[in-house]
Formats: structure tokens, sequence, C-alpha cells
């Protein structure tokens, strides 16, 4: 007997080696996705913590008017204050919500330079 054609076997076995392979397409780019969204955020808190030092020696130097007070080598203010001054536009992070409210940054200063720390526990 002369068969023309793919037994239910054969089916089935190329069924699920496609299935298999695009599992882990996927996967691989799901990985991507949330490496990709955690780069984003991490480039966002650095140019957030650049442009603070910015504003800080600008503020120092009188060239802005700026609301925040230093008490024992330490302030706090929001990255709000960031945009108000012109440093950005608005502020958000990789899920695209803003972050400009809720976003804390406390500096300090040391021999001449600005220790930055963010804290975003508002803002999760």
């Amino acid at each position: 007997m002369n068969n023309k054609g793919f037994s239910l076997v054969e089916l089935i076995v190329v069924i699920s080696l496609i299935a298999l392979v695009l599992i882990i397409i996927v996967k691989i780019s799901g990985n991507t996705l949330s490496l990709s969204d955690s780069k984003a955020d991490e480039i966002t808190y650095d140019n957030i913590v650049k442009a603070t030092k910015q504003y800080l020696l600008e503020c120092e130097n009188d060239l802005l008017p700026c609301n925040y007070v230093w008490k024992n080598n330490q302030t706090s203010f929001s990255a709000n204050d960031l945009i108000e001054a012109g440093y950005f536009k608005s502020l958000t992070n990789s899920q695209n919500k803003d972050i400009s409210s809720c976003l804390i940054i406390n500096a300090t200063r040391e021999n001449n330079d600005y220790k930055i720390e963010l804290d975003d526990q508002k803002c999760k």
C-alpha cells in the first residue's frame, strides 16, 4: 500500500516541536523586555541624579530660586522641583507612570560634592 501523507503521530510530533520553540521564544522575549524596562529605569534614575547635582550647584550659587533647606548637610525635595526648574519636561518610569510627585530626592553635602539617594517607595 502506498501512503501519501503524514501519519497522526508525525503530525503530533511536528506540532509539539513548533509549540516548544514558540514557548522558548516567548520566554526569551519576555525576559528581554523585563531587562530593557529595568535598564530604562536605571538610565532615568542616573539622569535624575546628574540633574539633581546640577540643580543643587545652581541653587548654591544663587542662579535659581530654590525651596529646599539644608539641615545638618542634608536636604530632601520632590523630583517635581527639577521639572519646575526646567531640568525635565516630565518624569516617568518604564511603565509610563508619572513619578515626579512621588519620587523623593535625598541629598547630603560631602566635601564640595553631593551624595544623592532616590526614594521611590511612594511610586510603587
